[in-house]
């Protein structure tokens, strides 16, 4: 009898136990406080975030991490997207390159935007992140890891595994107008041509652009008065010339010229995405070496393939006007191969290895470039 109570006892113990573990499951599965991790991303991945332009360009199907600031929630399309509170839509949040200032006037394209499924994120995701329920992180500065699919009739990202907010992260200055860098502003002069964009910008100045390339083929047909004149820069090397071996080696955060062959294209990372024959498939980078493209022989044959210690990216996707990426992608201008070109920015270590980073720099005030081989 005494055995039989003391049975009866354990069997209820061990039923209470098991109820007060699935309860605590279930709370926790609701997403409240979200348990599985998602919300860290390494720092090496961090480094290497793509800007929406950018991540734009990628191929679909690639892994990616994307950095940017949620601006809108959206749902089903992006013509319902909502910029303000109260935040309508669950399913999907919105990023872009330049935060909402809160400016009537202020308007966002289509190129601006990227939107994030939430759908098929990993779990706790959606409940964390999404704006109808998370209306703080509007206006938030992100980092995510996902899928780069079609979402939404545009370039997305999809299967989201990660989000991690940076609340230290300092804006720059063009992020409250366009860090995409395709609007053509200049940066810190009041003296520049206001339309960059327009065939005879630099007429006013001195003479610059006027030739650079927006008819293919043909933008070098005056040698080096083709493109823009590269500034001399009393802070940097802009001044004095670069071989693409010395602009490898050179101190990372500095305005550099690099003179080199335009010999594929790239973007992302150039040990998956660089390509030396056509079709070019990416234009948000060129590829810069020392000796031009033989097409008979193999790359392999020619450039250092495994640490790339030959090859320097160019990347156009942060120019701040529309004419350099326009002129000389070899996706849109694969004639643009094998030409030779003097070019101005920042090198930085990006998409893999040493690049160049040619955008509205504080002491450039515009992208400087010129062709040194006529045509």
């Amino acid at each position: 009898m005494r055995i039989t109570i003391f049975t009866t006892i354990l069997l209820l113990l061990a039923l209470m136990t098991s109820c007060e573990k699935n309860i605590a499951n279930e709370d926790n599965g609701k997403g409240a406080t979200p348990s599985s991790g998602n919300t860290e991303i390494d720092s090496n991945s961090k480094d290497k975030a793509l800007t929406i332009a950018e991540a734009k360009e990628v191929m679909e199907g690639a892994q990616i991490c994307v950095k940017g600031y949620i601006v809108a929630s959206t749902q089903q399309s992006i013509n319902n997207i909502c910029f303000e509170e109260p935040f309508v839509g669950s399913t999907a949040i919105v990023l872009s390159s330049k935060r909402v200032t809160g400016d009537k006037n202020q308007e966002f394209t289509t190129d601006e935007v990227f939107p994030i499924c939430l759908t098929d994120a990993s779990k706790g995701i959606r409940e964390s992140f999404n704006l109808e329920r998370n209306p703080q992180y509007w206006n938030s500065y992100v980092y995510i890891i996902g899928s780069r699919e079609k979402y939404m009739n545009m370039p997305g990202l999809k299967k989201v595994q990660s989000i991690e907010v940076d609340p230290d992260h300092v804006p720059d200055a063009d992020e409250t107008d366009d860090n995409n860098d395709d609007s053509g502003n200049n940066d810190d002069s009041g003296n520049d041509n206001p339309t960059p964009d327009d065939d005879n910008s630099g007429e006013g100045g001195n003479n610059q652009g006027d030739n650079s390339g927006s008819e293919g083929g043909n933008s070098g047909s005056e040698g080096d008065t083709s493109g823009e004149t590269i500034p001399n820069e009393d802070e940097s090397n802009a001044s004095s010339v670069l071989t693409v071996a010395e602009a490898k080696v050179a101190d990372d955060n500095t305005i550099i010229t690099v003179q080199g062959y335009i010999v594929a294209s790239t973007s992302y990372d150039i040990t998956l995405y660089t390509h030396f024959t056509e079709p070019f498939v990416e234009s948000a980078a060129i590829v810069l070496a020392d000796k031009p493209f033989d097409s008979i022989k193999e790359p392999k044959d020619q450039y250092d393939l495994d640490c790339y210690s030959d090859l320097f990216p160019v990347c156009l996707t942060e120019t701040s006007s529309k004419q350099l990426r326009a002129t000389i992608n070899l996706k849109d201008h694969p004639e643009m191969q094998n030409r030779l070109i003097q070019i101005c920015g920042k090198k930085t270590d990006y998409l893999g290895t040493p690049t160049l980073r040619v955008k509205g720099l504080k002491n450039i005030k515009k992208d400087s470039f010129k062709f040194i081989d006529p045509q």
